[in-house]
């Protein structure tokens, strides 16, 4: 929207444009007509001024060096929680111990328990997904229809125009 905006008044999209031409179609986008332009341009801004300052050259011109701020950062909070963090650490790579073992996959709808050098354990029969629930439901109807010797009536018949369509 942005980039093809520039051709009928710059006769080439604003990727193309250089110098004054792209700051006076930029400039009319931040002070466009509608908000969807302001606020576009005003993304668009904040991308290209992030995009400029991650550039090492402009980090430097600024003086902004965070590297040893986040070495000393670093070593600091691993020698004042380096117990918490190692206890941590060993907690998620430890296997569950309410479940040794166990893995969980889908397979069609029914969750299977794998378990390694057991044979494959099936969820219990309870268990539905909304649509596996409209779908028993919707087979029972027709099974309770069947049986009761009643025909399907369809809402609307093709020969007969729909209610409110005349």
């Amino acid at each position: 929207m942005y980039d093809v905006g520039a051709l009928p008044r710059h006769a080439r999209r604003a990727r193309s444009l250089v110098g004054e031409r792209a700051e006076r179609y930029f400039e009319s986008w931040l002070h466009g007509p509608t908000p969807l332009h302001r606020q576009l341009a005003r993304g668009i801004n904040q991308l290209m001024s992030l995009a400029c300052y991650e550039q090492p050259a402009m980090m430097e011109r600024l003086g902004y060096r965070p590297a040893p701020w986040i070495e000393e950062v670093t070593h600091h909070r691993l020698t004042v929680f380096r117990d918490d963090v190692r206890r941590q650490a060993e907690q998620i790579l430890a296997p569950d111990p309410l479940r040794p073992g166990v893995r969980i996959k889908r397979e069609a709808c029914v969750v299977v328990a794998v378990r390694p050098a057991v044979h494959e354990v099936a969820a219990p029969r309870n268990v539905f997904t909304r649509r596996d629930h409209h779908g028993v439901q919707r087979a029972r109807r027709r099974r309770r229809d069947r049986r009761l010797g009643r025909r399907r009536a369809r809402r609307w018949p093709p020969s007969s125009p729909r209610p409110g369509s005349t």
